[in-house]
C-alpha cells in the first residue's frame, strides 16, 4: 500500500499479490521486459491518480479485483483484459472515457460488476462481450444515448444502472423488454 505519496510512477514485481497505489499522480506502470515472466497479483487498486494508458495491465491475468476510479483515461481498449479470466470486479468510474474500444471478442465468465459510471461516453458496443456471471453493470452519468449489442449474453444480470444519460427511446423500450 502506497498511499498520497506524490508517486509518478509504480514498478509491479511479478510475485505481488494486491497492490493498492491511491490518491497518488501515477502516470506509468512499470513491469518486467521480459515477456515470459508471470504475474501473481490478485488485486490493484489504482484509484485516483493521473493513468492516461493502462496497456500494461494485460500482464495481470490473474487480477480479480481491478479498480482504475478517478484518473485521466480517455480510451480504453478492453482487449486489455480478455486474458483476465479470474477479474469479478473491474471499475473504470470517473476517468474522462470517450471510447472504449473492442477489437476482439472476450469472455470474462467471472466477472460480476462492471462500471463506467462517470464517464463522457456517447456511445457503448458491448456485443463482443460474453460476461456470463456479470451481475451489475454500472453505466450512469455518463452521455450515452447507444448502446449497441444485445444484453442476452449477460444471463447473470441483476442490476443495470444508467441514469444520467442521454438515451433514444427505443434502446429504453429494448432494455425493457429483455430484462422487464
Amino acid at each position: 500500500t502506497i498511499n498520497a505519496f506524490s508517486m509518478e510512477t509504480i514498478y509491479v514485481r511479478p510475485e505481488m499479490k494486491h497492490v493498492e497505489a491511491v490518491n497518488n499522480v501515477l502516470h506509468t506502470i512499470l513491469v518486467e521486459d521480459d515477456k515470459t515472466k508471470r504475474y501473481e497479483l490478485l488485486s490493484l487498486n489504482l484509484t485516483n491518480n493521473k493513468l492516461t494508458n493502462v496497456a500494461t495491465l494485460a500482464r495481470f491475468d490473474k487480477l480479480r479485483a481491478l479498480n482504475l476510479d478517478g484518473n485521466a483515461l480517455e480510451l480504453l481498449s478492453m482487449d486489455t483484459f480478455a486474458q483476465m479470466h479470474e477479474l469479478r470486479t473491474l471499475s473504470v468510474a470517473r476517468n474522462q472515457l470517450l471510447t472504449v474500444e473492442t477489437e476482439r471478442g472476450f469472455n470474462l465468465m467471472k466477472l460480476r460488476s462492471l462500471s463506467f459510471a462517470g464517464n463522457q461516453l456517447l456511445e457503448l458496443d458491448v456485443q463482443l462481450w460474453e460476461l456470463a456471471s456479470l451481475e451489475e453493470f454500472d453505466v450512469t452519468n455518463n452521455r450515452l444515448y447507444m448502446l449497441t449489442g444485445n444484453f442476452g449474453q449477460f444471463k447473470g444480470l441483476e442490476r443495470l444502472k444508467i441514469s444520467g444519460n442521454y438515451w433514444k427511446c427505443e434502446i429504453l423500450v429494448q432494455m425493457n423488454r429483455i430484462h422487464g
